[in-house]
């Protein structure tokens, strides 16, 4: 493990400021994209049903939470391309979640713009007969 990837697995906790974990992803991004998106991927699991105290599962959720958006925010096409995976470490609720966020980001290459010129197509049909 890099050092910025050691540095964001260790100081992605709750409370942690969100300009200091911009900085952290930023770091482990330029290390290694590949590991830092695994540990985004981490960040979702710690939110699960199987963490004991329910306050910790809200706080760990907002650690992933800051990491999704920070991915939307820098890379939007990846967060895009890895939606699915969001549910296999999060939940489906967290793809919906994610989705509203994205959503409301605006600039020409943000998840949002390129969800609604994608659902505004003619790609688009009904299997209805």
């Amino acid at each position: 493990m890099t050092a910025a990837n050691f540095q964001l697995f260790c100081e992605s906790v709750p409370g942690v400021a969100f300009d200091r974990f911009e900085e952290l992803c930023a770091g482990a991004w330029k290390e290694d994209s590949k590991l830092a998106l695994s540990l985004f991927a981490w960040l979702g699991t710690l939110g699960g049903d199987a963490d004991v105290v329910q306050n910790s599962n809200r706080e760990n959720k907002k650690v992933f939470y800051m990491a999704m958006m920070w991915l939307q925010t820098n890379y939007p096409s990846t967060l895009a391309n890895n939606l699915e995976r969001i549910a296999a470490h999060a939940s489906l609720h967290s793809i919906l979640d994610v989705l509203m966020f994205a959503k409301n980001q605006t600039g020409p290459n943000s998840l949002g713009v390129q969800l609604q010129s994608a659902c505004s197509g003619e790609d688009w049909r009904s299997t209805a007969t």
